[in-house]
């Protein structure tokens, strides 16, 4: 399940959906002063485009066994 966030409102190291440049991509959202970028596990760079736009976080996860 996804929950519609404002970039202002992500919190470091929150899953999220982010559009930067027309293309979704899903990570882990870092920002700290005014620096913005979205990192795959174990810390690797996926962007860090300034015009990165969340179109949500990640609350939820839901898996069939």
């Amino acid at each position: 399940m996804v929950e519609r966030r404002d970039p202002s409102q992500a919190a470091t190291a929150e899953t999220v959906i982010v559009l930067p440049e027309g293309r979704a991509f899903i990570g882990h959202w870092w920002a700290k002063l005014g620096d913005r970028a979205l990192l795959a596990r174990g810390l690797a760079l996926i962007t860090e485009e300034k015009t990165m736009q969340i179109l949500g976080a990640v609350t939820t996860i839901l898996r069939r066994h």
